[in-house]
């Protein structure tokens, strides 16, 4: 509302007086500045802020937003001049593709009184390879001739084929590179301490572990006694014997398991024991004795021909954990 001071001519005497006059009220529209192109990787942590103000300083503005990525969240309070709004958090995988994806985020103020802004953001959010978490694996002890088997795992935060590696393998372990699945069983006399490593691949990323495989040994010594070979045309038994070191003794073999081995055959001891020496030149330290009969031997080495064969026999058997095991020796078989 605006006065006007006039002088009045009423007759002769001028009067003083005051008009008032009533003018229209011009609202200022607000403004909005927010960045214009901004960039960063998925799986990242931003934060983009939009600041409105206004020449109407006691007008009230809100700021509000649409198309800004669902991860993100939108801070913002109503409030005089200057106001800001903020969008933060961590942006999440998009769909994979090696292109960036694109968000057009329109920031938009109201004053309360009709006058409004708006500022728009593009927000290029870009593809990268993000390396596959592995699940831990930790290190492993076995004995020879148990089976280890264990399955590398891993998990892909932004999608992607995930393969597998272990180097070194040791000696005839296997490996699947696409389900992870390692598998080994130690043979005899493989005792010691392995170091392998296997990594999770996504892409050109990867994630790797150093594990050691212990493989505790149980060593065998296989001799026959007498040591002048078996004669298939006598009746007399043969005695073979087995002697453990290293990390097992005569107490973990399963004793019905022992058996003879040749050309894929296998034949059952008559008996077996775990004391008694018919061999008094190997000094008495044999720990097993299994003894066989000759139609037993006969049959096994039934496919050599008449006369004089030198052939590597194995004697196999099992401990009480279920590791197999075995020891070869070389034979002079008379037929």
């Amino acid at each position: 509302m605006n006065s006007l001071r006039a002088l009045i001519h009423l007759g002769v005497v001028p009067i003083a007086a005051t008009v008032f006059m009533s003018a229209a009220y011009a609202n200022i529209n607000p403004t909005i500045t927010a960045p214009p192109t901004p960039s960063a990787n998925e799986l990242s942590v931003i934060s983009l802020s939009a600041t409105a103000s206004d020449a109407d300083g006691g007008d009230i503005l809100t700021i509000t937003q649409t198309g800004a990525p669902a991860s993100l969240s939108f801070i913002s309070l109503p409030g005089t001049s200057p106001r800001t709004a903020t969008l933060a958090g961590t942006l999440t995988c998009h769909d994979g593709d090696l292109a960036p994806t694109t968000y057009t985020i329109t920031w938009t103020v109201n004053d309360g009184a009709s006058g409004t802004a708006s500022a728009q953001t593009t927000l290029k959010v870009n593809n990268v390879d993000i390396a596959p978490v592995l699940s831990p694996i930790g290190n492993k002890t076995v004995n020879e001739g148990c089976n280890l088997t264990f399955t590398v795992s891993a998990t892909a935060p932004c999608g992607g084929v995930i393969t597998f590696s272990a180097t070194p393998l040791p000696g005839t372990a296997s490996f699947n590179t696409g389900t992870g699945i390692f598998s080994w069983t130690p043979p005899s006399n493989s005792a010691g301490v392995y170091t392998v490593t296997f990594c999770a691949r996504v892409g050109l990323t990867s994630s790797c572990e150093t594990i050691t495989i212990t493989v505790v040994g149980c060593t065998a010594t296989v001799s026959q006694c007498p040591s002048n070979g078996i004669n298939l045309t006598s009746s007399n038994l043969e005695y073979f014997y087995l002697e453990l070191s290293g990390g097992c003794t005569v107490s973990d073999v399963d004793l019905p398991s022992i058996m003879l081995s040749y050309g894929g055959n296998m034949i059952s001891p008559a008996s077996q024991a775990t004391s008694g020496d018919k061999c008094p030149n190997n000094n008495g330290v044999q720990d097993l004795q299994a003894c066989f009969d000759k139609t037993s031997l006969n049959s096994l080495f039934g496919s050599l021909p008449n006369g004089t064969s030198n052939v590597t026999v194995k004697l196999v058997w099992k401990l009480k954990n279920g590791c197999n095991m075995e020891g070869s020796f070389n034979l002079e078989v008379k037929k």
